[in-house]
């Protein structure tokens, strides 16, 4: 769930508008007041990112309620909206509250898109993602973000991480359903964690640990473009 706090329902409604399209998979929710989200998460409906304007029109600034937001909630992320940065800067990192960051009034989108994927990243590092691998009747976990590649081996597929090789009986397509938005395919017979390459050409990936993986004529304009995408977010967020 995600929450945009303004106390300005005029721009509450145009961003609704505008990016709708961003929020189809996530609830959103609009508040014109800080105190009807306390209420809120007071009665345990906690969001996983808040879009918090700084200048609410009240004594306290949309600072100093994050603050009070995350002593309740303290793994809710805190994505400050503020059209006065430079007003507000110094504030911003002399405060404890740990965000992924701030957006400049008026919004971009690719700054948006940026921000939340930094989130929703910070969010699976504090909540491992734990991939359940089946084989001869044993189930074995393991983190996602731990996995470099999936190999398919004829009937078996390989979760390779940097030290074990776990094998399933489960076809390619099936496993990465699994996986979140990190993972490509850069060859029908294999998936990558695209977070773990170290570069990528037209016939191969070297992981950040130099093991080479193929890339195939067919999957590498579909793979590199995730990667561009993936590469781009990274940036916009450091």
């Amino acid at each position: 769930m995600i929450v945009y706090c303004d106390n300005e329902p005029l721009h509450l409604e145009v961003f609704s508008n505008e990016f709708s399209d961003i929020f189809e998979e996530d609830e959103l929710l609009l508040y014109t007041s800080a105190d009807r989200i306390f209420n809120d998460i007071r009665n345990n409906i906690l969001p996983d990112i808040i879009l918090m304007d700084i200048d609410l029109g009240d004594i306290r600034n949309g600072i100093d309620y994050a603050e009070e937001f995350l002593k309740i909630s303290p793994n809710t992320k805190i994505i400050y909206v503020t059209a006065y940065i430079d007003k507000f800067i110094h504030e911003l990192f002399l405060k404890n509250s740990n965000v992924p960051g701030f957006l400049e009034k008026p919004v971009k989108r690719e700054y948006l898109l940026a921000m939340l994927e930094k989130a929703r990243k910070q969010i699976r590092d504090d909540h491992p993602k734990m991939v359940a691998v089946s084989f001869q009747n044993i189930i074995s976990k393991v983190d996602e973000k731990d996995i470099l590649y999936v190999e398919s081996d004829r009937h078996l597929i390989k979760i390779v991480t940097e030290d074990k090789t776990l094998v399933s009986y489960e076809k390619l397509s099936d496993f990465k359903q699994k996986l979140s938005a990190s993972f490509a395919y850069s060859h029908k017979s294999f998936i990558v964690n695209m977070d773990k390459i170290k570069s990528l050409n037209s016939t191969e990936i070297i992981l950040e640990n130099n093991v080479t993986i193929p890339v195939s004529r067919s999957k590498f304009r579909e793979c590199k473009e995730l990667y561009l995408e993936y590469l781009k977010c990274d940036l916009l967020t450091k």
